[in-house]
């Protein structure tokens, strides 16, 4: 649309479906100046614009019919558990012991697909107890998120950092106590099929979490990098 701001994000997401080969490339061919007033991605602007924005979303959920999408890329699940395990800029070729077991596109298909088939036939009630956990986990990790943005930008984080720890404290001492109930009932011989189910699925939880949240310790612990200055 002429005289649209906001049309990079239909450049990018329209041409996806026909895409066949990515390349990652570590360089920044376009950035925006902060701190400038008049820029499209400033929050003031934005409001202004918002009518553009919502003239491009629409025309972005009406570039593609997503079943029809998801109907021709059925290794899409498969591709979202192997970047589970690759490092930035790592392809499955570059991955070396345990976790190329995991990135192989044969164990990808085969735990994708039976996790599915599990909830499928076993049903969502059986893990719903984990759900609360997963749900806060999520909003603790999200905060995690922003946190780590703002300190790469050089500014202040410190009304994350306090709900972010407590959230991470609580869900993961959550996940912890039900792996040890779930533990405790198997051992006992009255847990059975569901007790097993949720202990995996608590322990998947619970490892991932930590990866992430190691890393973003990392991110955190990095400077920020100083912001570009304007001609």
């Amino acid at each position: 649309p002429k005289h649209t701001f906001y049309v990079d994000n239909i450049f990018v997401y329209q041409p996806l479906p026909f895409v066949k080969t990515l390349y990652y490339m570590d360089l920044d061919f376009y950035r925006y100046f902060i701190g400038r007033s008049d820029q499209s991605v400033n929050e003031q602007v934005m409001v202004k614009r918002v009518d553009q924005q919502v003239r491009v979303t629409k025309l972005m959920i009406g570039a593609h019919d997503l079943r029809r999408v998801t109907a021709q890329h059925r290794r899409l699940g498969r591709y979202m558990f192997q970047e589970l395990w690759l490092a930035p800029g790592q392809s499955v070729k570059d991955v070396r012991g345990w976790r190329a077991v995991l990135v192989n596109k044969y164990v990808a298909t085969l735990v994708t697909v039976g996790l599915g088939m599990s909830l499928g036939f076993g049903g969502y009630a059986k893990i719903w107890p984990l759900f609360g956990a997963a749900n806060q986990l999520l909003a603790a990790l999200a905060l995690l998120a922003v946190a780590c943005w703002l300190q790469n930008l050089s500014r202040r984080n410190g009304m994350f950092l306090l709900p972010m720890f407590f959230m991470l404290l609580v869900t993961l001492s959550a996940l912890v106590l039900g792996i040890v109930a779930q533990g405790r009932a198997l051992l006992a011989g009255t847990g059975g099929t569901v007790a097993a189910l949720q202990l995996v699925i608590a322990v998947l939880l619970l490892a991932l979490s930590l990866v992430l949240v190691h890393e973003g310790w990392q991110a955190l612990r990095r400077k920020g990098r100083p912001a570009a200055k304007t001609a």
